[in-house]
């Protein structure tokens, strides 16, 4: 885990942090998976937040290729970050964002993606306040 520059004109303040599996060398993205997690805050609350706080969090993961050419992978990938966040009881509302299929990404990128696949997963999230 590291602290990356925040994405600038988002918000008056954030934070970002990045983060990967089996990290290989500092700064670089590792082939075995890689996040983003960046927090947002506007004192504004702009109404499309509903709020002042939001989240934005990246993943992307390698799949083998016989999961990484399935249709339904991207609405698959939405219900994991879902039922994850389910299974934690983790409070929030005003969820968006999506779940790329690996398919069309390859099919825009001119390298070959012979062996394994890779679906990117973008969220964004109000943060409910801890009542705790």
């Amino acid at each position: 885990m590291r602290e990356i520059p925040a994405p600038s004109g988002l918000a008056p303040e954030c934070l970002a942090l990045a983060g990967d599996v089996r990290p290989e060398a500092a700064g670089v993205d590792s082939p075995y998976g890689t996040g983003r997690f960046i927090l947002l805050h506007d004192p504004d609350e702009p109404a499309p937040w509903n709020g002042a706080w939001r989240i934005v969090c990246f993943a992307q993961a390698p799949l083998e290729p016989d999961i990484g050419i399935d249709p339904m992978l991207a609405d698959v990938a939405w219900s994991w970050l879902m039922d994850a966040l389910g299974s934690r009881n983790a409070q929030f509302h005003s969820a968006s964002g999506t779940a790329s299929d690996p398919q069309n990404c390859a099919a825009k990128n001119s390298r070959p993606t012979a062996r394994i696949a890779a679906i990117p997963t973008i969220a964004l999230f109000r943060v409910t306040p801890c009542t705790r």
